[in-house]
């Protein structure tokens, strides 16, 4: 092993990169014919600290966030260097690498027995009654969606409030897998009604303009629906109360009839 190939483990990740560093630097003082030379966490006998090394090596814990593209890659890299098993857990499924195993054959392995678990688990009863009650669900919100849909012709859209409420009744539902959502249909009528995505942006944006700040909000939902999710972010609910919040007047009280003052018999 050359030096630089050796060196290129010192800008690896986790807690692997220190016991791969001792392993490779190892494997680069054997090619030029001498005895390994680094001490790894706490242990200064070189020897006995290769070994330890290449013991904390049988086993790669994935960082926050790795993709199991990357922990396969990871896992072959090990292997190919320390010439043993290695093995990592990847979404409960347990991985073991073994030398001459590519990343293709990892990922094929941990494909194969994440469908394998999936099956079972979808046949087996709380798998039924998950699906059975994610059926349930879907079935609402598109029922939701299509409610929605009937009232979209029939609400005033020179009634911002009354706009901005329509596009929080479908928030959710449009976020739901499964959901039928029209939404070029919903996109072509705000538009047939002066309403486009991403207005009053950046610069344009007046705060405190009750129209202004309708049309950008409006406008951000449209931009949701107008992305490849076609779906509308839940920060959305936020925002609409806030507008309400500045811009609805408050409806006003009516006393109920018990509460009205009582005449005084003259």
């Amino acid at each position: 092993m050359k030096k630089q190939v050796a060196n290129q483990f010192k800008c690896w990740w986790g807690d692997v990169k220190k016991p791969l560093y001792v392993v490779a630097h190892a494997q680069w003082q054997q090619s030029r014919g001498r005895a390994p030379s680094m001490s790894y966490n706490g242990e200064r006998n070189p020897r006995l600290a290769l070994a330890k090394a290449l013991e904390d090596l049988k086993v790669y814990e994935p960082g926050v966030g790795e993709m199991v593209t990357g922990t396969v890659q990871r896992l072959a890299i090990i292997t190919g260097l320390t010439g043993q098993n290695c093995q990592a857990q990847f979404n409960d499924v347990l991985i073991i690498a073994r030398p001459g195993d590519t990343a293709e054959d990892l990922y094929q392995f941990w494909t194969h027995e994440s469908d394998r678990r999936h099956e079972e688990w979808r046949n087996s009863e709380e798998g039924q009654l998950f699906l059975r009650e994610q059926e349930e669900d879907r079935l609402r919100n598109q029922k939701i969606m299509d409610d929605a849909m009937l009232v979209l012709p029939t609400i005033d859209f020179t009634d911002f409030g009354a706009v901005i409420d329509w596009l929080s009744s479908i928030r959710d539902a449009s976020d739901h897998v499964g959901v039928d959502r029209p939404y070029e249909l919903i996109l072509q009528i705000f538009h047939d009604y002066g309403f486009e995505p991403n207005v009053y942006c950046n610069d344009a944006f007046v705060k405190g303009d009750k129209e202004i700040e309708a049309r950008w909000l409006i406008g951000q939902a449209l931009s949701c629906l107008q992305s490849s999710v076609h779906a509308i972010h839940q920060v959305f609910d936020h925002f609409a109360t806030k507008w309400h919040a500045q811009f609805t007047p408050p409806t006003p009280v009516v006393p109920l009839l018990d509460e009205l003052p009582v005449a005084a018999n003259g």
